[in-house]
């Protein structure tokens, strides 16, 4: 299963996930609205995993670490991230996963 990160990935409008894919996202629980309306109205149809953390909004950090546990949760073979220093971590994490820097 494939995953994306939502801001510098799939809010650029390059890339589209297909049927099955899942969003991972580092926006928190209280601006879902937004990524949600903004999903809808580009006609992407997949789950969309918020961050949890309230503490982690805007954290580099805590965001990477809230991918890794959602990338071997849902045991994910590929995950499109933009940030260099996440892309770092998630890759040092998650060795059964093809990250892909974008």
């Amino acid at each position: 299963m494939t995953g994306w990160d939502f801001n510098g990935v799939i809010d650029t409008e390059k890339f589209i996930p297909e049927v099955g894919d899942v969003i991972i996202t580092g926006n928190t629980i209280p601006i879902a609205d937004g990524t949600l309306s903004w999903l809808k109205k580009h006609n992407i149809q997949c789950p969309v995993y918020f961050m949890p953390y309230l503490e982690g909004a805007n954290n580099i950090l805590i965001a990477a670490i809230w991918k890794v546990e959602m990338i071997q949760k849902l045991n994910l073979t590929k995950f499109y991230e933009n940030n260099a220093t996440q892309y770092e971590i998630i890759k040092k994490c998650c060795p059964d996963c093809n990250v892909v820097k974008v």
